[in-house]
């Protein structure tokens, strides 16, 4: 006890501005804690919630993004699938109508030669272009 004594009076230790110090120093904590740090501490805590909320929303949106994506595919695909179906109808169409009409030409060609309102080097000469033009199926399919 001495020796803590010795060290007081040394530093020079004035017990009654001590006390003064640390119950103002209390006292300035207290307040900073009640009016500076606590709202700080609850400002805080709001700015954690939006952006968790902010985070929660962002998820939601993109998992609705990567869903309305895959339908979007989707669609697309049968859409194509489709179009590629009218494609094809429209081809397959096409070549029964090519035909007919060629068949139909050959026929109204046949009937012409052999009813000989057309001379044979016509009749030749034009089946021959018409062959290059209509192509190979003209000849088998007019019976020539």
């Amino acid at each position: 006890m001495v020796q803590a004594q010795g060290i007081v009076t040394t530093f020079g230790v004035d017990w009654s501005h001590l006390l003064a110090q640390i119950a103002s120093f209390c006292i300035v904590c207290f307040i900073l804690y009640r009016f500076a740090y606590r709202p700080v501490l609850k400002m805080l805590e709001v700015r954690r919630q939006q952006i968790a909320l902010g985070q929660a929303k962002a998820e939601r949106i993109e998992a609705e993004l990567a869903r309305i994506e895959a339908q979007r595919q989707e669609v697309l695909a049968q859409a194509n699938a489709q179009a590629n179906t009218f494609i094809e109808e429209a081809r397959a169409a096409a070549a029964r109508v090519r035909t007919q009409e060629t068949q139909k030409a050959a026929s109204v060609w046949c009937t012409a030669c052999s009813m000989r309102t057309v001379s044979g080097a016509w009749c030749n000469a034009l089946s021959l272009a018409v062959t290059v033009i209509i192509g190979p199926s003209f000849r088998t399919s007019s019976g020539w």
